[in-house]
């Protein structure tokens, strides 16, 4: 039986969509795969976990899928493009700046 994280958006979830900008937030995705979100949500802030979850969404592993709806596609890749872009250069600006602290 689908658990309350399968089937709808946890709270923490829904305090992660409100902080991305509105052209980057996964409306359908949600909506139709809540799961999907909820697992990108608990991974956010770990950059390797983050990527794992994109793998694994974008690339079938098992080839038993059906994929996602071009919708769905287009907004997984669209998340996953201002991931690498946006966050993961703050990430390292961060990082830079208090290496020189050390």
């Amino acid at each position: 039986m689908p658990s309350p994280a399968d089937r709808e958006l946890l709270p923490a979830t829904l305090r992660w969509l409100a902080a991305l900008p509105p052209h980057v937030r996964p409306i359908v995705t949600g909506q139709k795969h809540p799961h999907v979100l909820n697992r990108l949500c608990d991974a956010w802030l770990w950059p390797m976990r983050v990527r794992n979850q994109f793998l694994d969404l974008l690339i079938d592993q098992r080839g038993n899928r059906r994929g996602f709806s071009f919708e769905v596609l287009d907004e997984i890749s669209t998340l996953q493009n201002y991931y690498v872009t946006q966050l993961t250069r703050e990430q390292r600006a961060f990082w830079d700046e208090h290496r020189t602290l050390m």
